[in-house]
């Protein structure tokens, strides 16, 4: 009997490419990539009858200056307006079972009276299709829950929203009349309202990213958490963004590699963080007076270091990308 084996390690070791048609496996995380030629394909997650277009996602649509997708604007305390079409970029969308739509309109929504957190869904039922082949969209403001899971949640009210995620393509459900029926949807952004102010919306990443937002933490003991989805995986670098001018930054500009200076300037953990993309905090009694919280900031070559930079001035951002 023949027996044939993959070429095989952990995901941390697997090449950027392969010769078109060979299987690389992963022992640690049981994943399956494909050699291109060009570069490795994961096999299983991820794909979709649309191609390239990650299901259950805006695909492509206004960005602002940074390149972030920017689909949302706040109108009042109680309406948003979409930018979608007109002087606008078109939005492109995918549904779970595959489905692509290039969306040109989305009315507004005017309804938000009560505090809490909305998310914004696009369910395919609701497209209209226009003359030159792109369809409107109504756009619904849920406040009930959306579960992402492999089985459907047992304590539910009518309205709430669940996606099985360990089938494909992708199950989508709405809870009717105490059941579950199958429905088509996705998300494309969020708002909350507090003490009656409605916040800044907040467009989801294109394709399955998850782009979070935190601030710099001023005490060394402090934990930085964020939440995507089950299994995400960070896949870009930290990025530290500028608020208010400091150190020469402008607010909006970004400092991508950097970390921080451990107590006694050990040079061999500097390293170690700046090649593994993470970071610390630690505080210092030198650079800004006593109980001063800094961050070092380290050039891309690795070489140099410039002044602390105030954490108060600064953001973190951390870029994930689903499982599923």
């Amino acid at each position: 009997m023949t027996v044939i084996r993959f070429r095989r390690g952990n995901k941390a070791d697997i090449p950027a490419l392969a010769p078109s048609g060979m299987p690389l496996w992963c022992e640690d995380t049981k994943q399956l990539y494909l050699g291109t030629g060009d570069d490795v394909h994961l096999i299983g997650e991820n794909n979709n009858i649309a191609g390239d277009l990650v299901s259950y996602s805006v695909n492509s649509g206004n960005v602002d200056n940074n390149g972030y997708a920017d689909l949302i604007s706040k109108v009042s305390d109680t309406s948003v307006s979409f930018k979608v079409g007109g002087i606008y970029t078109n939005m492109g969308i995918t549904f779970p079972n595959g489905n692509v739509y290039i969306i040109s309109s989305i009315p507004n929504i005017t309804n938000l009276s009560e505090n809490g957190t909305y998310i914004f869904i696009v369910q395919e039922d609701s497209l209209v299709l226009q003359e030159d082949g792109t369809y409107s969209a109504t756009v619904t403001a849920l406040s009930s829950n959306i579960t992402e899971d492999n089985i459907l949640p047992t304590v539910t009210v009518d309205g709430d929203l669940a996606l099985l995620i360990n089938q494909r393509p992708l199950k989508p459900y709405f809870r009717q009349n105490s059941g579950w029926i199958e429905k088509q949807f996705l998300k494309i952004g969020q708002v909350q309202k507090l003490s009656g102010l409605l916040g800044t919306p907040i467009s989801y990443a294109f394709n399955g990213y998850a782009i979070v937002e935190k601030a710099v933490p001023a005490a060394y003991t402090t934990l930085i958490d964020f939440y995507h989805n089950i299994g995400c995986e960070i896949i870009s670098t930290l990025e530290l963004i500028c608020l208010s001018a400091d150190k020469g930054y402008q607010p909006g500009q970004k400092a991508t590699w950097f970390h921080v200076l451990p107590d006694g300037n050990n040079r061999e953990i500097n390293n170690h963080f700046l090649e593994t993309k993470l970071f610390s905090r630690y505080r210092t009694s030198t650079t800004a007076g006593v109980g001063e919280d800094q961050i070092r900031v380290m050039p891309a070559n690795g070489n140099g270091e410039v002044d602390g930079i105030n954490y108060t001035k600064w953001k973190l951002r951390i870029t994930s990308y689903r499982s599923f």
